[in-house]
């Protein structure tokens, strides 16, 4: 009887019966693993801080600021951590002693990941992150370096890009992987950093020269951007991950002649998403504006100037400019890339790219306003999100709202 009822209510209603008591979890759990419930598909929400009033809170928000849910008495672990980034409603975070777990806002469950010393370039960290600072040991080419780390996001805007889960940890009795993009320092490569859940410590995968720049996961394989001429197709069925496809596809020449065109130009960020059995480059061009902040004061703020589509052609192995997204929206920033059919969905448009803040260094060094909007492809427009008066942690992510009644 309950599970007839559960099917006929509302998402937010069913979300919202999940805390009503403890017995109602138990409840909800067997009615989503019952033929009675259908997976919704909802646009994501975004995942915020409370606003500076409430700041004990979380705000799940459409793009239009439309309130769908709030949770009081926010867990610490969401103000006191870092959120590296989002998948299928679980965060990949890094706590003060520097030790990185996945996170579900919801069940507060917590999943132990292997210790940060374990990514391929870093040596050791000696001890907790403190005030004064602390140091860093790590390799760059075949040299040690050594350097000062004075917070965790300093650490994560240094060494670390992009952070993904491959399923729901919940599922398919624990069976999932967690990929991790790794910066070497200065040298402008980055590798990935894989485990799968129980492993005691991350594998390198790829050589020290690549830089890989995206990830998507999708069943027992996953997709690497790796710029600027490959995507790369890898089989993680067995103990340890082989590279299956190589496709060799450079990026458009029309990129780097776009990025020599702007004069405030500061830096493009580089997304796959995944479309039914089609891969596409998603490249966002950031500007770096000059503002006036009273008598001799300029302050540099990032912003998303546009962005470019293309298709990859596996049969020419090169990227096609795409002029239109149809009824899809595509979902970008630091959760994994998303695309998502909005034909009825008031809260969203169609034919557009929606944004979070991604640019980790430009976040750090300046804390005044987040980079959030969304790009209209069909006139080229694009509207920014202002979501505070003053910064305000953590940043903004998107969320899948189903995967909140894990």
């Amino acid at each position: 009887m309950l599970n007839k009822i559960l099917s006929k209510m509302p998402f937010i209603s069913i979300l919202n019966f999940r805390d009503v008591c403890p017995s109602s979890r138990t409840v909800l759990r067997s009615f989503i693993s019952s033929s009675s419930y259908s997976q919704v598909h909802l646009a994501p929400w975004m995942l915020l801080p409370g606003k500076l009033e409430d700041k004990e809170s979380i705000r799940f928000c459409t793009y239009e600021d439309e309130m769908v849910f709030k949770r009081t008495n926010a867990p610490p672990e969401f103000y006191d951590d870092l959120c590296l980034g989002t998948s299928y409603g679980w965060m990949v975070m890094l706590d003060k002693d520097i030790e990185p777990y996945l996170f579900n806002l919801f069940s507060l469950k917590k999943i132990k990941l292997p210790n940060i010393d374990t990514f391929l370039n870093i040596v050791c960290v000696t001890g907790p992150i403190i005030e004064n600072g602390n140091y860093i040991f790590y390799y760059e080419g075949r040299r040690t370096h050594l350097k000062k780390i004075r917070s965790v996001h300093q650490l994560w805007h240094e060494f670390m890009y992009k952070a993904v889960v491959s399923a729901k940890p919940s599922h398919n009795n624990g069976d999932f992987y967690v990929l991790v993009i790794i910066e070497r320092g200065n040298s402008g490569t980055a590798q990935l950093a894989f485990c799968y859940a129980g492993d005691d410590e991350w594998m390198q995968l790829g050589g020290y020269n690549e830089s890989y720049c995206d990830v998507v996961c999708h069943d027992n394989m996953f997709y690497a951007l790796n710029y600027p001429d490959k995507v790369e197709i890898w089989d993680v069925h067995n103990s340890h991950p082989t590279k299956r496809t190589n496709i060799v596809a450079a990026f458009p020449q029309k990129i780097f002649d776009t990025k020599s065109s702007l004069r405030n130009f500061n830096t493009f960020r580089n997304y796959l998403v995944e479309v039914s059995t089609d891969l596409f480059l998603v490249v966002r061009f950031i500007g770096g504006v000059l503002y006036n902040c009273g008598l001799y004061a300029l302050e540099l703020k990032h912003e998303t100037l546009f962005f470019q589509v293309y298709k990859l052609d596996t049969s020419k192995k090169r990227w096609e400019e795409v002029e239109s997204l149809g009824d899809l929206a595509y979902f970008v920033g630091a959760n994994q890339s998303k695309s998502l059919s909005v034909h009825g969905n008031s809260a969203y448009k169609a034919n557009s790219i929606y944004f979070t803040d991604d640019s980790w260094d430009m976040i750090y060094w300046n804390k005044k306003h987040f980079d959030v909007g969304v790009y209209h492809m069909e006139d080229k427009s694009i509207e920014r999100k202002i979501l505070f008066t003053s910064y305000s942690e953590p940043p903004p992510f998107w969320i899948d709202p189903e995967s909140l009644i894990d």
